[in-house]
């Protein structure tokens, strides 16, 4: 499993970005596509050729096997007075 982790700033808001997780390699994904393809009860059919329906059946089997998600977390640091405020000098 691969983790990227990026730390950016906009304006005075830090951002973090973290992907993590792994890809199907595309030889087992060919794989599934080929034994899918060539095995349906109703259609049979080879696997040498690439056309609309088969693309589709490509890649439905790609995201499938490649899910991806997201999410969004906020996170509010405590407040700190005194960091902000300065008593005046008597």
């Amino acid at each position: 499993m691969k983790t990227l982790r990026t730390l950016f700033k906009q304006d005075k808001e830090k951002f973090v970005v973290e992907m993590s997780g792994s890809r199907a390699v595309w030889k087992e994904v060919l794989a599934v596509y080929s034994v899918k393809t060539t095995t349906d009860p109703d259609n049979p059919q080879e696997v040498a050729t690439m056309d609309e329906t088969k693309k589709g059946l490509l890649t439905d089997i790609f995201w499938e096997m490649n899910e991806i998600s997201s999410r969004t977390e906020t996170k509010t640091e405590p407040w700190n007075a005194a960091r902000f405020y300065q008593a005046p000098s008597v």
